[in-house]
């Protein structure tokens, strides 16, 4: 046994738990300093959106617009935003007439300047379409934020 074995009997251990508590200081640290991912920069949007219901859409712009629809018909709904810069989500949500959301479609923006135009449709495409007459509601949101609506009616 050396001197220090003698007058510090319980330095290995001593040792081995500082290395262990400097490696959990360490690990705690780093976990606490990992990096966010950050959300690609979306810039909030302050222009105007001009909605249409049509029938038909032609190299992405609306043919024979209309607010009145058959079952048989495809509703389609552009919207074309004027005033864009950046990134952007919109979205388009069609409500029947019991006041039932459907089909949510999101289209995004990348790196939009100036002007562009989305669209969206309803298509109801069922045996017995009953329950889609009346009137619906297409609400248009950018970024999640209600940008406008259409009243449309299925006969």
């Amino acid at each position: 046994m050396n001197l220090k074995s003698k007058l510090y009997p319980d330095s290995d251990k001593a040792g081995f738990m500082l290395i262990v508590a400097v490696l959990l200081f360490f690990l705690i640290v780093s976990g606490c300093s990992t990096p966010i991912p950050v959300q690609p920069v979306v810039t909030a949007y302050s222009g105007e959106v001009l909605i249409t219901t049509c029938r038909s859409v032609e190299n992405g712009f609306p043919v024979s617009p209309a607010r009145e629809f058959t079952v048989n018909d495809i509703v389609y709904t552009t919207a074309t935003w004027l005033g864009l810069s950046g990134d952007h989500v919109t979205t388009a949500i069609f409500i029947d007439p019991k006041g039932t959301v459907r089909f949510p479609t999101e289209v995004p923006l990348k790196n939009a300047t100036g002007s562009a135009t989305t669209w969206y449709w309803l298509k109801i495409s069922e045996d017995n379409p009953g329950w889609a007459h009346g009137k619906w509601e297409v609400r248009v949101f950018i970024d999640g934020m209600l940008a406008g609506t259409r009243e449309i009616l299925i006969d």
